[in-house]
């Protein structure tokens, strides 16, 4: 009688599966690749000092949302699994935080308040955003500038 132990069982299907993980890794899922974009973002013609720039894949298009910090009007979004993929349509929205010169009650600040902060970037920027790109199939073509404006005309 040939009777196989239970643990070898497992150890096979345990294999089995590691190696098409594997396997899988190597060659990758088959989707876009993803690429790096990087630009300068300006409000009234002068670098954003700080903020945050959100790429979010709009109907039709895969991948995740990707972001970057600004610094002096400038971003980068690598070319992570996490980043943006090529060929891929991204609406995208910036944030800019400043001190709005308005106080509210803080029980843990000595003072017992604190300033609040608001968006300086407007809202068809942002939440409201109107932006978008595509990010291109070739590494090279992926500087995206925004040059924003603080008047309603554009």
């Amino acid at each position: 009688m040939n009777v196989r132990h239970p643990l070898v069982v497992v150890s096979t299907t345990v294999q089995r599966f590691l190696g098409a993980a594997l396997l899988s890794a190597i060659i990758g899922c088959g989707g876009s690749p993803v690429r790096q974009i990087q630009g300068v973002v300006t409000l009234d013609g002068q670098p954003l000092e700080s903020g945050e720039i959100q790429f979010t894949p709009t109907a039709g298009s895969v991948g995740p949302t990707a972001g970057s910090s600004i610094s002096n009007g400038k971003y980068v979004v690598p070319a992570v699994e996490q980043g943006v993929r090529a060929g891929g349509e991204y609406r995208v929205s910036i944030t800019s935080m400043a001190a709005s010169g308005r106080m509210a009650p803080d029980p843990n600040s000595p003072t017992g308040q604190r300033e609040l902060l608001e968006n300086i970037v407007p809202d068809r920027y942002s939440t409201g955003s109107t932006l978008s790109i595509t990010v291109a199939s070739s590494s090279s073509d992926n500087t995206f500038d925004f040059p924003l404006t603080t008047s309603s005309a554009e």
